[in-house]
C-alpha cells in the first residue's frame, strides 16, 4: 500500500491494468513520454538501431559528470590553468582517472553521434515528418564539435594555445562577420585571459545546457513524429 501511494504521488495516475491504460499512462507521464508506448519488434533488433543515439546520450551524461568533478579543481586563469591541470594529473586523488574518462567519453560521443547520423541517413529516417528532428540532431552535432573545440584551450599549454591561434587566424579571414565573431569569441585581438574565460563558460555552462535542452526536444520529437529505428 505504501509503495502504491508513493508511485501514485509521483505519476499522479493509477497503475495500468490493461494495454489501453498502459498506453494512456505513457502518454500522460512526462518521464515516460520521451519514448513510444508501442514499438514494433523488428525496430528493437540491434542491427536495425545499433543504439547509437542511446549510447551517445549515456556518454553525454558520463562527460557531464566527469566534467563537474574536474571543475572543482580547475582554475580558469592564465597563470593557474596549466598548473591546475598538472595538479589534477599528479596531486588530486583519481585525477588522472576522471580526466581520462572525460576525454575518452567525449571523443567516443563524437564517434557515436556521427554513426547515429549515418544510420539515420541509411534508414531514411530524416524524411517527413522527421525532417525537423534531423535538423535538431545536426545542430546538436555542430554544438558537440564546438564544445570539443572550446575544451581544447582549457589546459592552456603550448599545444592548445597554438592550435586555437590557428583557428582564430582562420576565423579572422571569414568574409564580413569573421573579425567581429572572432573578437566576440576570443574577447580581443590575442588569446589571453578573456579568451580562456569565455571558452571555459562556453565549455562548462552554455554549450552543455544548450545540448541538454536540444536533446530533450530531440527525444520528444522521436516520440511525437513516430518511431523509425529508435534512438
Amino acid at each position: 500500500m505504501a509503495l502504491s501511494r508513493f508511485l501514485r504521488a509521483i505519476f499522479r495516475l493509477p497503475l495500468p491494468r490493461d494495454d489501453d491504460e498502459a498506453d494512456r499512462f505513457v502518454r500522460r507521464t512526462f518521464l515516460l513520454h520521451f519514448h513510444p508506448s508501442r514499438v514494433k519488434p523488428e525496430h528493437l533488433r540491434l542491427r536495425h538501431t545499433w543504439c547509437m543515439g542511446g549510447i551517445s546520450a549515456l556518454l553525454f551524461g558520463v562527460t557531464v559528470v566527469s566534467g563537474i568533478v574536474l571543475m572543482f579543481y580547475y582554475k580558469p586563469s592564465v597563470g593557474e590553468a596549466h598548473a591546475s591541470v598538472r595538479d589534477i594529473e599528479s596531486v588530486v586523488t583519481l585525477g588522472p582517472f576522471w580526466r581520462a574518462v572525460h576525454r575518452y567519453a567525449s571523443e567516443l560521443m563524437i564517434i557515436t553521434v556521427f554513426l547515429h547520423m549515418v544510420r539515420v541517413l541509411l534508414n531514411r529516417a530524416y524524411r517527413p515528418p522527421r525532417e525537423f528532428n534531423w535538423t535538431v540532431g545536426f545542430v546538436m552535432f555542430l554544438l558537440l564539435l564546438f564544445t570539443a573545440f572550446t575544451g581544447y584551450l582549457l589546459p592552456f599549454d603550448v599545444l592548445s594555445y597554438n592550435a586555437v591561434s590557428v583557428a582564430k587566424g582562420m576565423s579572422d579571414r571569414v568574409p564580413f562577420l569573421g573579425r567581429a565573431l572572432a573578437k566576440l569569441l576570443f574577447g580581443g585581438d590575442y588569446i589571453g585571459g578573456e579568451a580562456l574565460l569565455r571558452f571555459y563558460v562556453l565549455h562548462c555552462v552554455a554549450l552543455p545546457l544548450s545540448m541538454a535542452a536540444l536533446m530533450g526536444l530531440h527525444f520528444w520529437r522521436v516520440r511525437r513524429d513516430g518511431y523509425k529505428g529508435g534512438l
